[in-house]
This record gives structure tokens, sequence and C-alpha cells, in this order.
């Protein structure tokens, strides 16, 4: 998963790698369960049955959607705490209005989502943060605009 540090309210949430199972063996090789665990046994071989168990697939699609949505989550809140009036001084009216789209895709991908729990008062705070933005366009800008949020 992406550090926090990665995830900026100005860019789009960060894609997760895909799974290499070869990568993670080396991992457990430097630092795996046999660090921690009392247990004695072949942990490459037992990962390696894992990866070709049926259950496998599913775990690993289950244990991305939740990563992708901690990071969706994570996005939403540095949009909702980013100083976005500062940061469209300077900016031309068609990077804002990206912005603005591309902030509405994220909240409605949110809002849309049955698995993430997302706190109405975020999505608040967010249309705020996007009226905010709207306001300082160009009146016939935000006319076009207004339907839109």
């Amino acid at each position: 998963m992406p550090l926090k540090r990665d995830v900026s309210p100005w860019k789009m949430p960060p894609q997760l790698k895909p799974f290499d199972p070869e990568d993670f063996l080396e991992s457990v090789a430097a630092c795996g369960p046999q660090l921690t665990s009392q247990h004695k046994g072949n942990w490459a071989a037992l990962y390696r049955a894992f990866f070709k168990s049926p259950n496998f697939v599913g775990w690993l699609n289950t244990r991305r959607e939740e990563a992708n949505q901690k990071l969706r989550l994570l996005h939403l809140d540095m949009l909702c705490k980013a100083d976005i009036i500062f940061w469209t001084r300077g900016k031309q009216e068609i990077e804002i209005v990206d912005f603005l789209i591309r902030m509405k895709e994220c909240m409605e991908m949110a809002s849309k989502s049955q698995h993430m729990p997302i706190n109405p008062l975020l999505l608040q705070a967010l249309h705020a943060q996007a009226k905010s933005i709207l306001s300082k366009l160009p009146d016939d800008l935000q006319l076009v605009l207004c339907n839109y949020f």
C-alpha cells in the first residue's frame, strides 16, 4: 500500500501495485513470520500453496478493495483539509474546472460505494470546498457549473 505521503489532494489517489508472489516471498524470507512466530516451518512453501488454493484470489481481491477504499478515504480527507482557495491562485480556469470535475468524481464514487464507510460531514465539507472554488470562477462559468454541483 502506498504511504500517506504519496497521497496528494491535487492528484487522484495512487494505484496499488499488482501483487507479485515472488516479491512477497522475498519479503517473507527477510522479515516474515519466522521472526515473530514460535512455530518453525517452511513459510515460503506454505504461502506458495496458499497462492495456488481456490481461496487465494477471493482473499486477495478483498484485501485490494479494502486498501483501495482506505486510499480513497485518505484522499477525500486530504481534500477536505487542503487550502484549495490558495491552490487556485495563479491557476488557469481550465485547471480549476478540471480539478472540480475530478473532485466531483471522487465524491460521487465515495457516496455510491456500499462498502466505504464515509462520514456525511466529510461529504458536506467537500461540497463546501467545491462551492468555495466555484465562487471564485467568473460568473458565466459559475452558471455552467452550478448544475453540476
